[in-house]
Formats: C-alpha cells, structure tokens, sequence
C-alpha cells in the first residue's frame, strides 16, 4: 500500500491502504515547508509524526539530527522508509505514547532546538472541546519541558474547536507554569488547497502557532 509521491523536494510515501486517511497529511505541506529555513543546524524533535514529512523538511533545510515520535508503529516504519528514500541518516523514529516518551526525555535531560507537537483531533464536536483541551494542554507541556531555551515550538491544532484563542492562552499559560516565556511568532492555517467556506467555519479546522521558548 505504500505510493511513492515527491513533494518539496522530498521523496515521500503514502500508504494509500493501511495508512490514516488519505495515507499522508497534505494540509500540513505549507507549514512543513514554511518552517523547513528556520531548521538549519537546530536538533529538530516531531511529535505526533505519523510519517515523518515534518522532520524530513527540516533535515533538508539542514537540521543537525531529528527525532521523530508517533505511537502508531505501521507509520514509524512508513517514516523510515521516506528517510531512507531520502539519504537522511541522521534520521531516528521511535514508535512511543508521547506522553510516556517526553517526560522520559525531559528527566534524562534531553532537550531539542526545534519542536514540531501535532496531536491528533482531539476534538470531532463542540462537545469534546474540554477534554480536547486538556489533551492539548499536555501534550504542550510536555513538547515544553524538552524544548531548549531560546528554542522554537510549533504547535498545532487539527480541530475547529480548539482555534488560535484556545490554543495560544493553554501555550503560554503551560510556558508561564514551567517557569518560562513562550512569545507567540506567528500563526498559520491548513494549506492553500484545502479552503476555507466563509459560512462554515469549522472548515477552518487547522491551526499552527510558532513560538519562541525562552
């Protein structure tokens, strides 16, 4: 079931059967690709990868190494093989529950200069949205602790319940908690292909904000 497809110079797998979805997350390419200068020399940490594209842009914009960290094992292998596809060496996925991996790392003193954390949808309904955002909260906090200071977080969204309003406050309120100053740089949505209906706003359903973690 794997595709091989080539996207920003990248060459990718999708797997079309088995995989989530479609088998690959084409609303993050922009982001993916946006993000992929600021990387160079940096130690770059994706959470939640599902098959890597976040991380193999960063090491093609020259990141030091990348950690990649998903608890699905079918994706980690997918994630992998991209690598290989790609010449990454210094590429390592690692198929675990973040929320068992990240603290692990924080204790062990592991820390990363750029770090990508995009759960899941965490939130199908207006209803969901408090136990969204509490999966959110932890999820960041976490991403937080193995962030260097002076470090960037990208942190994202995948459900229109938690937009940029909920998704900023629970960021800088868990940076406040830890002792830290998160400073919001800028903010970004879904790629240009998956539009936005101005009278459905839960079309407007993904949500990237880019912070620096002093």
């Amino acid at each position: 079931g794997l595709v091989p497809f080539s996207e920003g110079g990248l060459e990718l797998v999708a797997d079309v059967l088995d995989g989530q979805k479609t088998g690959f997350y084409l609303d993050q390419r922009d982001n993916w690709m946006a993000l992929r200068p600021l990387a160079r020399g940096r130690r770059v940490l994706d959470v939640c990868c599902y098959t890597g594209a976040f991380g193999l842009s960063m090491l093609a914009g020259g990141a030091a190494s990348l950690l990649g960290v998903d608890s699905s094992r079918r994706a980690v292998e997918t994630a992998g093989e991209a690598a290989r596809r790609n010449g990454f060496a210094s590429a390592r996925f690692e198929c675990a529950d973040a929320l068992e991996a990240l603290p692990a790392m924080a204790g062990a003193g592991e820390r990363f200069d750029l770090t990508v954390v995009d759960p899941p949808a965490m939130a199908k309904t207006r209803a969901h949205r408090e136990l969204a955002m509490r999966a959110y909260r932890a999820y960041n906090a976490a991403a937080l602790a193995v962030t260097a200071p002076g470090g960037l977080l990208f942190s994202c969204s995948c459900s229109p319940w938690v937009g940029v309003p909920e998704l900023a406050a629970l960021v800088a309120e868990e940076a406040a908690r830890a002792g830290r100053e998160a400073v919001l740089l800028e903010v970004r949505g879904q790629s240009r292909d998956h539009p936005i209906h101005p009278l459905m706003p839960e079309t407007a359903y993904l949500t990237g904000t880019l912070w620096h973690a002093a």
